[in-house]
């Protein structure tokens, strides 16, 4: 496993220490906690086993013994794909799109945490907005589990809708942003495959008026997706 406390010293080792060293050019690395993609052009002269090799057994090596004992450990199998420099642009994008380090990267500018730190001082003098925030929260959870939606175990006002599929998610938010309703779906492999979300987010300055369209709203596209029955009921009056 590559987890996030060796990940920056593992791919600044194989970029630095063992890529450049070996004559080789380095065109993307990334991956996830289970494994690296790396494209890579090597010279003619060295075979792709005594490559792989050196990548495995010398990174392996300076992992556990210079940064976290028995931290990593390769698999011995590898999969090999070789492309033409045609192909090159599409493979670094599929590389730098599956990296956890794109995907997972939300580092705030300056203006948004002066924001954040704004936002503490007035839920610290004003409670009575994050008990507005709460009555919403209350009223538009229990509204989608009335209409027969899955919101999962979640207590706070940002309320999933589990939809399952990542195209059913996505046409989701399409239709729902089509009837005036703006939210955000969760895919994998931020979520595990089959589990894709649709994420709602409440705020204080909403009215129940505002919620109620957007609970009709889930019901329409729900049963055009399939999600609802086409006997689902809102309950509501």
């Amino acid at each position: 496993m590559i987890t996030a406390k060796i990940e920056d010293r593992l791919y600044h080792y194989l970029t630095h220490k063992i890529i450049e060293t070996e004559g080789a050019v380095l065109h993307a690395i990334g991956g996830i906690e289970t494994h690296i993609h790396i494209a890579t052009s090597v010279t003619s002269n060295l075979l792709i086993s005594e490559w792989i090799g050196k990548l495995k057994g010398s990174s392996s090596h300076y992992i556990n013994h210079e940064v976290q004992p028995k931290a990593l450990e390769w698999q011995r199998g590898y999969g090999i794909v070789s492309f033409g420099t045609k192909d090159l642009p599409w493979v670094i994008d599929y590389i730098k799109h599956r990296a956890r380090t794109l995907i997972f990267s939300a580092a705030p500018p300056p203006a948004s945490a002066a924001a954040a730190l704004a936002t503490l001082e007035i839920m610290d003098t004003e409670p009575e907005r994050r008990e507005l925030l709460w009555e919403n929260t209350r009223f538009f959870a229990e509204g989608l589990r009335t209409l027969g939606f899955n919101t999962g175990e979640s207590s706070t006002p940002v309320v999933p809708i589990v939809v399952g599929e990542d195209l059913t998610a996505l046409r989701m938010v399409h239709r729902l942003q089509e009837e005036g309703v703006f939210v955000n779906c969760v895919l994998s492999p931020a979520t595990p495959p089959g589990r894709a979300l649709i994420r709602t987010s409440l705020m204080a300055t909403h009215s129940q008026a505002q919620l109620s369209r957007a609970l009709d709203a889930f019901e329409k596209v729900g049963r055009e997706v399939g999600l609802l029955g086409a006997t689902a009921t809102s309950g509501r009056a």
